[in-house]
């Protein structure tokens, strides 16, 4: 039985955005529209030189992706929607025991995969997580009394490293701009995933400063008034937080669609923002027997200004960041890119 373990590594970015003073109660900084998924054959063709020993046939299309085979297996593909270019090597040997790593070590590896494959690419992505796939074997112990079916150690037999963009020093999140790696046996390549689409630069906004955010949570655990009946809204049991501890704070990127009266102002966009990364506690539910449901403290990320496209708000804070700045609560970029470029055809005269 095959499964993945996921250890996160908390990241963060410098507190100096792309415009001006972060140090007052707000800052400027660039937003950028995300184009509609286009195949770039060149690009994808690069993932050809993974491999130089694979001879690949003749594209294989379909409505969702196109995709290269080579006779031993190995295959390249490209997703419309996702612009996800993939490289898949299912001939990799799993680990051996010279290639098991502490877990802090195992990115030093997908850190060489990734300036050998990527070039300059590289120095724009930024290590977040790695991932463990990990094998348990289970066999029947004939010499008890009582027959027992036991269970090997886990064991490690592949690793994969993940890896963020990195725009204006800020950290784009979600997983549409990224780059996953994974190697076995020798650090030999068995898996790559990378998405990046195509952006253009939109309307700059105006974001609450770091210092203004962590001014603004300073004064919320300070607060005795502050909301206590946050939800938790990734676990059917409706658990409550019970406490909520900020472990970092940093400039990032976030994906937020939008509706506005032309296609200009309409589609995905990257917008920054302020996030911080918490530390929350829930409350423990009682099962119908009585016995609670214990739960382990979980990682979450609340992002500066509250929109409601975003993501979760940290409670009571976005109230009085935006109360300050007299921020509307959604503050969309707009691309001015058709205003700007000239037709392709002359308009007549009249």
């Amino acid at each position: 039985m095959k499964f993945i373990v996921m250890f996160s590594t908390l990241v963060f970015a410098s507190h100096q955005g792309a415009y001006g003073d972060s140090s007052s109660d707000s800052t400027k900084a660039m937003s950028y529209k995300i184009l509609p998924s286009q195949f770039d054959k060149a690009d994808t063709e690069s993932f050809f030189n993974i491999n130089p020993n694979c001879r690949f046939g003749e594209p294989i299309k379909s409505p969702v992706n196109i995709s290269w085979v080579d006779k031993s297996g190995v295959r390249i593909s490209y997703e419309f929607g996702a612009s996800d270019k993939t490289y898949e090597n299912p001939n990799i040997g799993p680990l051996t025991q010279k290639d098991i790593v502490p877990d802090s070590l195992i990115h030093l590896e997908t850190d060489r995969i990734l300036g050998a494959l990527f070039k300059q690419k590289a120095e724009n992505f930024k290590f977040i997580n790695f991932e463990k796939i990990q094998n348990q074997q289970s066999f029947l112990d004939s010499n008890s009394d009582i027959k027992k079916i036991r269970s090997m150690p886990l064991t490690d037999i592949y690793y994969a490293g993940r890896y963020l963009k990195k725009i204006d020093n800020r950290i784009v999140l979600g997983d549409g701009f990224q780059i996953r790696i994974g190697y076995g046996e020798g650090g030999a390549v068995s898996t790559i995933s990378y998405r990046e689409p195509k952006l253009i630069p939109a309307d700059p906004v105006i974001i609450p400063s770091v210092k203004m955010v962590m001014d603004s949570i300073e004064k919320w655990k300070r607060s005795k008034t502050h909301s206590k009946s946050l939800h938790y809204p990734y676990r059917s049991e409706n658990f409550l937080i019970k406490s909520l501890v900020p472990k970092k704070i940093f400039e990032s990127f976030i994906t937020i669609a939008a509706k506005g009266k032309d296609e200009n102002q309409s589609g995905s966009f990257l917008v920054p923002t302020v996030t911080i990364l918490a530390e929350a506690t829930l409350n423990p539910k009682r099962e119908k027997n009585g016995e609670p449901i214990t739960t382990n403290p979980v990682l979450m990320h609340f992002h500066f200004p509250c929109r409601p496209a975003a993501g979760l708000c940290w409670p009571d804070g976005n109230i009085d960041i935006e109360n300050h700045m007299n921020l509307p609560p959604t503050n969309l970029p707009i691309d001015h890119t058709a205003e700007t470029q000239t037709p392709a055809t002359p308009r007549p005269n009249k």
